[in-house]
């Protein structure tokens, strides 16, 4: 079996990206799919040209894709849990207490920094996301701000959160492949997230000041609500499945089982308290909402969730999975990986390493892939030529945990945006990525911020 050279091995990328924007260009269709179908089958030729056989080829796609299927049954359990919520009153009682407390201006910077609280508390950017994430998804709606710039938001303080907080898997698993001191890489980890902090919050401000918002007569706010509370009880019995899965994630369990618990009670919620009948809470958890309350806008925002709402990006991240098995098979993804290290003399050193963890991670769908790849990488270079590991470290979680919400065909980006409602048809699911404004200033100014002492 013959190694690719470094033109077969960008081959199917190139092909995918060419293909994507192709499509865009010409047909408007922004979904993915058809253009992840054809790396696979530009990656699996390239192999059987190379003396691999189609069941060692087969055999790596179909074992990427049931690894990543812990991953993709979140997916079938956010349908439910956010159908489950609007049931329950939980997304329509946030929606009323929102309208009635933020400033419309000020929404974006207050969801960024919202999120990024919770994000430090959970440690966890997708527990934020699937739960505040929920809730500001909604708030936003009602105001008339784009999902999109929500999103933005809401990711790039849930994911902010996550690479801070001591308690996230980054902070341990970083400093793990980099051999330095935990506390001391957390200590990095927070002050170096004050400046990108900042710089986020003002742009969050301004972008702010710049959307036509849908509601800007309190009345019309007013006139939500009460299409709301005409179809809804809305007190704080509402939320006790917010109480649920946030209790349960702080105790540290898995996102997984947290959404079902929740998704359960807020079931429970919608029955005893709301009063829905089964064939009706049945039909919502599997197709969504069909709610007529008089507003247009209130609408919007208890019709969506259900098991049919994520089918798409459940194909999408199942083709990126098999595309990734069958790269990593057939020997394009090392040989990618040390071409990108051959620039060693071209490049700093630093630069080297967070790309080739953005480029992992994004190519894996997992940002623990890439901090352990690209650990394993630069670990012994950062050794040999005597540079502080924790930047090493650092640049591990910058490269990682910010990068994989960008990708929307990675697990972690389909999932935003499921949770935020943003399609794959009309772009919306793209469009947030560059008002994620933490995710794309934070590695950059990793590169040229200059030492902090721990």
């Amino acid at each position: 079996m013959r190694p690719p050279s470094t033109l077969e091995a960008f081959a199917p990328l190139g092909l995918m990206l060419a293909f994507l924007g192709a499509q865009i260009a010409l047909t408007g269709d922004f979904r993915p799919h058809m253009a992840l179908v054809l790396a696979v089958a530009a990656g699996t030729i390239s192999g059987l040209s190379r003396g691999y056989s189609w069941s060692v080829i087969s055999g790596g796609m179909f074992q990427a894709w049931a690894s990543g299927l812990p991953v993709l049954s979140i997916f079938v359990f956010l349908g439910v849990l956010v159908a489950s919520w609007t049931l329950s009153g939980t997304v329509p009682f946030l929606v009323k207490l929102g309208l009635g407390a933020i400033v419309p201006d000020l929404f974006l910077p207050v969801a960024f920094a919202v999120s990024a609280l919770t994000g430090i508390l959970l440690g966890s950017g997708i527990s934020t996301v699937g739960t505040v994430g929920i809730a500001l998804a909604g708030v936003g709606k009602g105001l008339g701000i784009p999902l999109w710039l929500t999103a933005g938001a809401v990711v790039s303080g849930a994911f902010m959160g996550n690479r801070t907080s001591p308690i996230s898997d980054t902070s341990i698993l970083a400093p793990q492949m980099s051999e330095v001191d935990r506390r001391a890489h957390i200590r990095v980890m927070a002050r170096s997230a004050l400046v990108p902090f900042a710089f986020s919050l003002v742009l969050y401000y301004i972008v702010g000041l710049f959307v036509p918002l849908a509601l800007t007569d309190p009345e019309e706010s007013y006139g939500v609500i009460r299409s709301l509370e005409s179809c809804f009880n809305l007190s704080p019995v509402a939320l006790l499945p917010v109480a649920v899965v946030l209790a349960l994630v702080l105790s540290g369990i898995e996102p997984l089982p947290g959404f079902f618990l929740s998704s359960l009670s807020a079931v429970v919620v919608a029955y005893l308290y709301q009063g829905w009948d089964l064939n009706i809470i049945l039909s919502v958890l599997m197709d969504g909402g069909n709610f007529s309350t008089g507003s247009i806008v209130a609408d919007g925002i208890v019709n969506r969730g259900g098991l049919g709402s994520v089918s798409m990006l459940f194909m999408m991240v199942s083709m990126a999975l098999c595309m990734g098995g069958v790269l990593e098979t057939v020997g394009s993804m090392e040989r990618i990986l040390k071409s990108i290290v051959s620039l060693k003399g071209v490049l700093p050193l630093g630069c080297l390493a967070l790309l080739t963890t953005m480029l992992v991670s994004s190519g894996s769908g997992s940002g623990s892939v890439g901090i352990v790849v690209s650990g394993r990488m630069f670990n012994g270079v950062y050794r040999d030529l005597q540079v502080d590991r924790l930047w090493l470290s650092r640049y591990l979680v910058e490269g990682s945990i910010l990068i994989v919400p960008l990708v929307p065909w990675a697990a972690c980006g389909a999932f935003v945006a499921s949770a935020m409602g943003l399609s794959s048809s009309d772009g919306s699911m793209f469009m947030y990525i560059p008002f994620s404004f933490f995710c794309l200033i934070s590695p950059l100014w990793a590169l040229l911020s200059p030492k902090i002492d721990v």
